[in-house]
């Protein structure tokens, strides 16, 4: 947990040991009472022993000549806590006070680190460096304690700046869009998705296999199907959040659409919708029990076709739905006129019988009974 720039900073608080304090830069302590203060600190191994001595340090030489000296303590400190915070089967005081540090952390790092603070061993770039990743490490810590008690708006947050400071965080990418999804808001999904997309395509091996097997999960719960993944990929490729207004349509959503556009069809072609139920009905269902039940001698009244030939004086091969011969009329008298192909007319008819490869219904009707509706 203990990041490379707090290593170097850390081992920069081990300049002085038990007994008299060093003393570079000629630094002095006040009196005996803070030399004894200073070396109790340098001797301390627990972290929230080391903290109430510094804080009576602090307290009683709020001036001293070792701001620097101990302002590191204080950060090894807080670090120390925030490690032991997040090794496996921590206990519930260990969890608190890692959770306490990390916000002090977060609270104090413009004074922590500030740049008079920085020991001179440090250059001032490093130091820089060191407050972005005490920073990062401390929302690290939140983050993960958050989620262990499965508080995942907490920790939504927390992975949220993580990412937003560094946005090619693959780990974060996709911790934060797990952690969107416990949460379980199906209508917050597509953000979540959105983050695990980009996780999918910034980590590699083993994590993006792993990465890729939870998004999929997510999206064909979500979608309904992995249409459109592909494209999410790629803009979550491109940017580290959600583009404005980003959105990808649920199941439900997509059900509706659909029902919509069935309902509009039906509104604006009535003829197709009776033609497909009864083609559907001969041949998904026991199509001559139900010819003879719910065909034979029933008309069927406001249908409409396209004349493919007139084989005969008083017969019309039509194309009902698409663009073959799916019926048959035979007419009581010949037309007037004999009908071009392509000529569009509106029937009604009695069915006669049916045919199944290739499907064809004949029907009956009586020459009246035909318009002509348009003309090739």
């Amino acid at each position: 947990m203990l990041n490379r720039t707090l290593c170097v900073i850390a081992s920069a608080i081990l300049i002085a040991a038990p007994g008299k304090p060093q003393q570079p830069n000629q630094k002095k302590v006040k009196d005996q009472i803070e030399a004894d203060l200073f070396n109790a600190v340098a001797r301390e191994k627990d972290p929230l022993q080391k903290l109430s001595l510094l804080d009576s340090w602090s307290m009683k030489y709020p001036d001293t000549e070792f701001r620097q000296e101990r302002n590191l303590h204080y950060v090894s400190s807080y670090t120390t806590l925030e490690t032991r915070a997040v090794t496996p089967n921590a206990p519930p005081e260990v969890l608190k006070e890692g959770e306490k540090a990390a916000r002090t952390v977060l609270d104090k790092s413009d004074s922590l680190f500030a740049p008079e603070m920085a020991p001179g061993s440090v250059k001032a770039d490093d130091w820089a460096i060191a407050r972005q990743e005490a920073i990062r490490q401390a929302h690290t810590v939140l983050a993960t304690l958050a989620s262990n008690r499965k508080d995942y708006s907490q920790a939504e947050a927390e992975f949220g700046k993580l990412l937003e400071s560094t946005p090619d965080d693959g780990g974060a990418a996709y911790r934060l869009g797990v952690s969107i999804t416990g949460q379980k808001q199906p209508a917050r999904y597509p953000v979540a998705i959105f983050y695990l997309a980009r996780a999918v395509t910034l980590l590699k091996g083993a994590d993006s296999n792993a990465a890729e097997q939870y998004l999929e999960k997510v999206y064909m719960t979500h979608h309904g199907d992995l249409s459109g993944l592909d494209e999410v990929k790629l803009t979550a490729s491109k940017t580290w959040a959600p583009p404005p207004e980003w959105h990808i349509k649920s199941a439900a959503e997509i059900d509706e659409e659909k029902a919509g556009s069935e309902r509009a069809f039906a509104q604006a072609h009535p003829e197709l919708v009776t033609w497909r139920a009864i083609r559907e009905k001969l041949l998904v269902v026991d199509g001559p029990d139900y010819f003879a039940a719910n065909l034979k001698d029933a008309e069927i009244a406001n249908l409409k076709g396209t004349v493919l030939s007139q084989p005969g004086p008083k017969e019309l091969v039509l194309a009902v739905d698409g663009l073959k011969p799916d019926a048959i009329l035979k007419l009581d008298v010949a037309l007037k006129t004999r009908l071009q192909p392509g000529t569009v007319i509106g029937f009604s008819g009695v069915p006669l019988s049916w045919a199944k490869d290739p499907y064809v219904l004949t029907l009956q009707t009586a020459s009246k009974n035909v318009t002509v509706l348009t003309l090739p």
